[in-house]
């Protein structure tokens, strides 16, 4: 424990403590804070609960801050019309940058294959997705598919892999 609160302390005097979200990995903290020793994760939540720690006014040289989260996703609805072959679908949405480009990706899981297909459509000056034309979507009834959008901003690798930032994921069942 004296070896985890001198490591706790270093880091907080460089100004380099790192930040995690509540359900953070615990071994990545104690990698961040150049930990060697092993420690109970109740122990370390007592030793980061116990510390008072104050932000820096002046960023040093060498700051490593943490980056800010990511941007709220944006939101999206689809409706359908039609069935099976002749099926078509509306997406509409808020939260992406206005008058942008926005990518609907439609993504569907049959038996040993994953198709995917995409439209776009253009934001308001709100950032809202509209309802526009339907967009006639192919697919077998009873299939389900699932719709994303994404205007194009980017995300560190750990927020999605794909490095950009999507909306919630919509599942409808093909009509």
């Amino acid at each position: 424990m004296p070896q985890l609160r001198s490591a706790v302390h270093s880091a907080r005097d460089r100004n380099v403590l790192p930040q995690f979200r509540p359900d953070g990995n615990i071994r990545m903290m104690a990698r961040a804070l150049d930990l060697s020793a092993p420690i109970s994760v109740r122990s370390l939540i007592q030793l980061l609960d116990s510390l008072h720690l104050t932000p820096s006014t002046q960023p040093s040289p060498g700051d490593h801050r943490v980056t800010p989260p990511p941007p709220v996703r944006p939101d999206i609805d689809v409706d359908s019309a039609g069935s099976g072959s002749g099926a078509s679908f509306t997406v509409t949405g808020s939260g992406f940058l206005p008058d942008h480009d926005v990518r609907i990706r439609v993504v569907a899981l049959v038996p040993h294959e994953v198709q995917v297909a995409s439209f776009n459509r253009t934001t308001d000056s709100a950032g809202a997705l509209p309802a526009g034309n339907p967009e006639a979507i192919a697919c077998v009834s009873g299939t389900l598919l699932h719709f994303s959008a994404t205007d194009g901003r980017t995300v560190p690798p750990s927020v999605d892999l794909t490095g950009f930032l999507w909306s919630d994921t919509v599942h409808r069942v093909c009509p």
